[in-house]
């Protein structure tokens, strides 16, 4: 099993670019906010009736719009990110082992740091490993969810959570950064990705403090209404409006999908220069 895993990380990192990565993420997002605009929005075509549907995962049966069901809780963008994530564990895993093997001991610690990153990262997202936290936590202290006290508790979670999470490509970069960046491409990927992701932690982090997420989500819903043609489909639950949902999902999973499409190119990248260096290593010169 680790050979056909190794053999696969080896054949993605020879083959996918990561320019590919970058690029394809950034016009699957394009298009997702194009869609947005054009159905959503304009209702293009009368396009808006025909393509929102009902959506049971969060919304229970209620009628949806298309940018609802893009970004959803294990949607399509969402799904992008799992894979990204699972692919940078992968590719990560394979440039520890072949750095490993080489006696590279300092740059191996840094992409065992990723490859546990990636990995708690990828369980994060797939499994909502801080909302169960929350839910066991409100369940022994017996606070509302929705309340003032509820949400300021809220708050105080998840910004630990992610700092305990944001603690292990910091203390990578600290500590053996100056040992991964003689690589470019792979510093800026690198600090692309964790430009995006903790852009996205620092949001969700800090999403019920004073409501500023549903606030922020008035402002955008201002400027669709002005551009909307007719009545824009609306979502909301029982406890969460229109407005919150715009900024968790049409904005905060835009920003993670670009945090872990960096995060998977940066691996791409220094995994390329392994497997180039091993390439040169073993040619043996002609007498």
């Amino acid at each position: 099993m680790k050979r056909q895993l190794a053999l696969w990380a080896e054949y993605l990192l020879i083959m996918v670019k990561p320019a590919y990565v970058m690029t394809g993420v950034i016009l699957y997002l394009v298009l997702c906010w194009a869609i947005t605009f054009l159905v959503d929005i304009r209702n293009f075509l009368g396009l808006r009736e025909v393509l929102s549907i009902k959506e049971n995962f969060v919304l229970g049966g209620e009628v949806a719009p298309l940018w609802f069901i893009i970004f959803r809780e294990a949607g399509p963008t969402e799904i992008l990110q799992w894979l990204a994530l699972a692919l940078t564990a992968l590719c990560s895993w394979f440039i520890f082992r072949q750095l490993q093997e080489n006696k590279n001991i300092k740059q191996a610690a840094f992409w065992k740091l990723i490859f546990i990153l990636a990995v708690l990262m990828f369980l994060e997202d797939a499994a909502n490993i801080r909302h169960l936290i929350n839910y066991i936590i409100f369940l022994a202290s017996d606070l509302d969810w929705s309340s003032v006290d509820g949400k300021q508790l809220r708050n105080v979670l998840e910004l630990c959570y992610f700092a305990i999470l944001g603690f292990i490509p910091a203390y990578a970069v600290i500590r053996y950064g100056r040992y991964i960046f003689h690589s470019l491409s792979t510093t800026i990927y690198l600090l692309t990705g964790c430009f995006f992701y903790g852009i996205a932690a620092a949001c969700s982090g800090t999403r019920f403090l004073e409501d500023w997420y549903t606030r922020a989500g008035e402002k955008i819903y201002g400027v669709m209404q002005g551009l909307a043609s007719g009545q824009m489909v609306e979502v909301a639950t029982e406890s969460l409006s229109m407005e919150f949902w715009l900024m968790d999902l049409l904005v905060e999973e835009s920003l993670e999908l670009l945090g872990a499409g960096a995060l998977l190119s940066a691996t791409l990248a220094y995994g390329n220069l392994v497997l180039n260096n091993q390439a040169k290593n073993r040619v043996t010169p002609l007498s």
